[in-house]
């Protein structure tokens, strides 16, 4: 019945600090969710292009390493068996010159699309940073009037 009009304004300030706190929760928790949506997204694809491309040229590399053994073996190799590995060692050569044609067409096409990947993401990722923020921005600016006009 009797309560104090400064204990009442104080409530009032502080319900209204917590709804602005309130705001601040949402607010960030929209930031990290477009990070996670957008950018770790972006990022996550960027990753498993690189695993890919690892793989295929660690796949190159072992052809590489079979190319060498045959030359080696094809140098050394008797009379009697010398044509049978230097036709081993150009099935080699074959099958290495085909794997690298293809590994340099899989690397552009690998760069060009990480490339790409990643522009869109940080492009939505800033798309969306931008609408919260404005977002935010036009909640922070209704509590502030709020504020002010509590006085």
């Amino acid at each position: 019945p009797g309560e104090d009009p400064d204990h009442k304004a104080f409530s009032r300030v502080c319900v209204k600090l917590s709804e602005v706190f309130d705001s601040m929760r949402k607010s960030m928790k929209s930031f990290s969710q477009n990070d996670i949506n957008t950018l770790g997204l972006g990022l996550g694809h960027d990753s498993r292009y690189l695993e890919a491309e690892k793989e295929m040229l660690f796949r190159r590399t072992c052809k590489l390493v079979e190319l060498e053994n045959a030359r080696k073996n094809a140098e050394r190799a008797k009379p009697v068996k010398k044509a049978a590995m230097e036709e081993v060692k150009k099935a080699s050569e074959t099958e290495f010159e085909q794997i690298c044609e293809v590994a340099k067409q899989e690397i552009n096409q690998f760069q060009r699309v990480r490339v790409e990947m990643l522009q869109k993401s940080l492009i939505q990722w800033c798309e969306k940073q931008l609408l919260t923020a404005k977002e935010s921005a036009d909640v922070f600016s209704h509590h502030l009037e709020a504020f002010k006009s509590m006085t």
